[in-house]
C-alpha cells in the first residue's frame, strides 16, 4: 500500500505505524491518499478515531460527525493522538440546531460557553468524559421572554 500513497500519505502513516504498529491494518488508501480508522473501545460513542490525509492536509476526527480538526504537523498530530488515546483531549462540538458551529479539541474538565439555541457535545476516547450540554431555548420572533 506505501507505494500507491502520496509523499504526505506515506509520511504520515509511517509517523503513526511507528508509534502504534498494531494500527497497520485499520490503514488503507483512497485516490492516493491514507485513512486509518482505529476502532474505539466498546465504551465509548466515538466509533473510531480517523487520520487521514487530503491534498497534502492532515484532518483528525472521529466516526461521530462534524469532528474533523486540522493538523498542521506530524508532530502535532501524534501529540493529539496520544492525548486523545489517553483521554487528555476530547471532541467538542458545537451545534446551533441542525448547523454545525465549530468543532476543537480541549482538555476534557473544560466547560465550553453554551450560547442560546446552542448544543455542545463533549466525546472522549473511553467514554468516560462524554457530556451534552444545552443553552437555553431561542426565544421564536414575536414572543416575549419570560423573567
Amino acid at each position: 500500500m506505501l507505494a500507491s500513497l502520496n509523499p504526505m500519505a506515506r509520511r504520515t502513516l509511517r509517523s503513526l505505524l511507528t508509534a502504534h504498529p498494531e494500527w497497520r491494518s485499520y490503514a488503507h488508501e483512497r485516490e492516493g491518499e491514507v485513512v486509518l480508522e482505529v476502532p474505539a473501545p466498546g465504551s465509548s460513542q466515538v466509533g473510531c478515531l480517523v487520520v487521514q490525509t487530503h491534498a497534502g492536509n492532515i484532518w483528525l476526527r472521529v466516526a461521530q460527525p462534524c469532528t474533523g480538526c486540522f493538523i498542521n504537523h506530524r508532530r502535532e498530530m501524534k501529540r493529539l493522538v496520544r492525548a486523545i488515546l489517553k483521554d487528555e483531549l476530547v471532541f467538542v462540538i458545537v451545534m446551533r440546531g441542525k448547523t454545525w458551529v465549530e468543532t476543537m479539541l480541549a482538555e476534557p474538565t473544560w466547560s465550553p460557553p453554551v450560547r442560546r439555541g446552542q448544543t455542545v457535545r463533549v466525546l472522549s476516547w473511553s467514554g468516560a468524559h462524554d457530556r451534552v450540554l444545552r443553552g437555553r431555548p431561542q426565544v421564536k420572533a414575536g414572543r416575549q421572554q419570560r423573567r
